[in-house]
């Protein structure tokens, strides 16, 4: 014989467990961790890049140089690194020289929301910037007690070329004069 009250206490926990959540098909991949979604942002640049550019070198005048840039994601993809060699004839014949050389790191700190860019230079010295990454467009920058205000521009035309703009400013901004220009091709 069921007893009634042991039926109702049956139906009461029964109804009481939540129904199983209704099968939904998936909504495609998860959104990628805010530091790889922002590193996203400089996808354009990966590859390896040629071209060649000028730079003024005080006395010395304009010296044009071919550059040559290899650009990888590394740590996962929160991290950008950019390998960069800058060389020139030699006086006089013989092997060309370097005139430039620099290893970049770019990575996007998620907990201050900023990018972070450290340039290691070939003469010995780091410079340590937080940058502004635009739409195809990085900029960085440093104080130089020689030369004043640093600044350079990393955007890609319309040809999909890699331009680079450096330019200094003695008066703190107000004014800025152009002492540097690369244009790269991505190769192949």
């Amino acid at each position: 014989m069921i007893r009634p009250a042991l039926c109702l206490a049956a139906v009461t926990a029964i109804a009481a467990v939540p129904p199983l959540p209704a099968q939904q098909a998936p909504a495609g991949p998860p959104p990628p961790p805010p530091a790889i979604a922002a590193m996203q942002r400089l996808d354009w640049l990966t590859g390896e890049w040629h071209g060649s550019g000028w730079i003024e070198m005080g006395p010395r005048g304009r010296l044009g140089f071919t550059q040559h840039e290899a650009v990888r994601p590394a740590a996962g993809g929160t991290v950008v690194v950019i390998d960069g060699l800058g060389t020139a004839p030699a006086p006089g014949g013989g092997p060309d020289r370097v005139v430039l050389s620099a290893l970049g790191v770019i990575a996007f700190n998620a907990a201050a929301q900023s990018y972070h860019f450290r340039a290691y230079r070939g003469d010995g010295n780091v410079v340590e910037v937080e940058p502004t990454v635009g739409d195809q467009r990085f900029v960085w920058g440093y104080a130089d007690p020689r030369a004043g205000d640093i600044r350079y521009t990393i955007t890609r035309s319309e040809a999909g070329e890699w331009v680079e703009i450096g330019e200094a400013s003695r008066d703190h901004g107000a004014t800025w004069r152009q002492f540097f220009e690369m244009r790269l091709q991505r190769q192949p």
